[in-house]
């Protein structure tokens, strides 16, 4: 995708911790240690601040 300047095609990843329905966070027992999931979304704006020349 391109906004006329710049091709967005940025992922940016990041962790969490896993919650159940009560918003507590859940155990992973086979770890020891809470559950944590890893997202991604893809970037559609830049950021603020940032040079759009290339």
């Amino acid at each position: 995708m391109t906004d006329g300047q710049r091709e967005w095609g940025h992922l940016i990843c990041f962790s969490e911790y896993y919650r159940d329905h009560e918003g507590h966070r859940t155990f992973d027992y086979k770890a020891q240690h809470a559950t944590i999931v890893r997202r991604n979304v893809q970037q559609s704006t830049a950021l603020e601040g940032e040079d759009v020349r290339d």
